[in-house]
């Protein structure tokens, strides 16, 4: 669940400014629940399936 925590919350990151209010609240809603279900993504794992993105764990 580390890596779907990870690629949901870099989606969401990158599109909050894009949400409406409802959305928006909506998606932090999501984040953290996935963060209260999953330890954090190390910067290996991170690096091997999201290579592009800065490192930047959304559950630490």
């Amino acid at each position: 669940m580390g890596l779907a925590c990870a690629a949901f919350i870099s989606y969401s990151h990158a599109t909050d400014h894009a949400l409406g209010p409802v959305a928006a609240a909506l998606a932090r809603a999501v984040r953290r629940r996935f963060c209260a279900d999953s330890p954090p993504i190390p910067e290996t794992e991170w690096r091997q399936y999201l290579p592009d993105i800065p490192y930047d764990p959304p559950c630490a």
